[in-house]
């Protein structure tokens, strides 16, 4: 069984020379002098705990080699200490090696050493396959190794990109904050209180408040507006987002209909609903967010309503609003 071989059946069966070809060519691995193998030569596979983890092929007789795996430490490279797969599955190891270890199953454990064994063939090191009876079985769980391969190496980029959406969003919000009266990097207006403001009415005002007639509701824009119109804030946050190339992440926000909203009345300056947004830690008391438009910027207050006494935990956000000159406003 050559290399011109396999390469043959994967494609004919399998359609995988793409994946194939994606691996790592095994001239960028470390190969070493090692004295106890045949033939006498090892690829290191990861470094862990200061030691060079090894893979190494043996011959009994005229038995088809097999693999070994050895540790050698750093400080001492004239020594190694055998390794068992097992030990070697649960160490860090090198991509692509490190997408097919698994200490608990057999089948992984046969997909790995596949791999390490075809990086042996490639280097001109063995001209015997190893003894492959079943070329069609061989290819199938070389095929399903290279698989594993491409789905662990596209779980890290995914991983990766979600960090440095993370970071970049984290950068952008932080560039976007403490701009005063200028305009904000979303073209609004921002608003100078950028603080969280702590306040308790009483509950006399709230009662007067909340038993007062409630202010005829508002009509509120609906999503399809904000959608369709090109002026609209949700339309310039958007482009705001693409040009920063993470327009994706507005995939994990839910919809409008997948939150709780709730018609109120016992904050009249507000708009007509109140939006539910958690519990209370420790009271378990429900939290909602009221809107509460102004002239210059729409200000978000969370309320944590228990019995009588609103606790109020008041912050700014430049969210929308329109363009006329701020009015001043004591908060709640």
């Amino acid at each position: 069984m050559s290399v011109a071989t396999v390469r043959r059946r994967i494609d004919e069966k399998h359609h995988g020379l793409d994946l194939l070809d994606a691996l790592p060519p095994y001239d960028s691995f470390v190969w070493e002098h090692y004295h106890a193998a045949e033939p006498p030569v090892s690829l290191r596979i990861g470094v862990a705990n200061h030691r060079d983890i090894l893979a190494y092929l043996i011959k009994f007789a005229d038995k088809p080699r097999e693999l070994r795996f050895s540790a050698r430490p750093h400080n001492y490279p004239h020594t190694s200490v055998p390794l068992i797969q097992g030990d070697v599955a649960r160490l860090s190891l090198d991509a692509p090696f490190k997408y097919n270890v698994d200490a608990s199953n057999t089948t992984r454990g046969r997909k790995f050493s596949i791999v390490i064994k075809w990086y042996f063939m490639l280097k001109g090191l063995v001209s015997d396959g190893f003894g492959v009876v079943d070329l069609d079985d061989y290819c199938r769980r070389f095929f399903a190794a290279l698989q594993a391969i491409d789905a662990g190496q596209r779980a890290e980029k995914e991983k990766a990109q979600n960090v440095q959406d993370e970071t970049r969003i984290t950068r952008i919000m932080d560039d976007s904050t403490g701009l005063g009266e200028s305009r904000s990097v979303l073209g609004l207006r921002s608003g100078s209180a950028r603080r969280v403001q702590y306040a308790e009415r009483s509950a006399a005002d709230y009662a007067e408040r909340a038993s007062a007639k409630p202010r005829s509701p508002q009509r509120l824009g609906t999503s399809s507006f904000a959608i369709n119109d090109k002026h609209s804030d949700y339309q310039q946050l958007r482009r705001f987002l693409e040009n920063h190339d993470v327009v994706h992440l507005l995939k994990n926000i839910p919809d409008a209909d997948e939150v709780e909203f709730l018609d109120q009345a016992d904050v009249r300056e507000a708009l007509p609903q109140k939006l539910f947004i958690g519990r209370h830690a420790g009271t378990d008391d429900r939290i909602f967010a009221y809107m509460r438009p102004s002239r210059e910027w729409h200000e978000v207050s969370a309320f944590i309503l228990v019995p009588q006494t609103p606790t109020n935990m008041n912050y700014h956000r430049s969210i929308t609003g329109s363009r006329t000159p701020n009015r001043s406003k004591q908060n709640l």
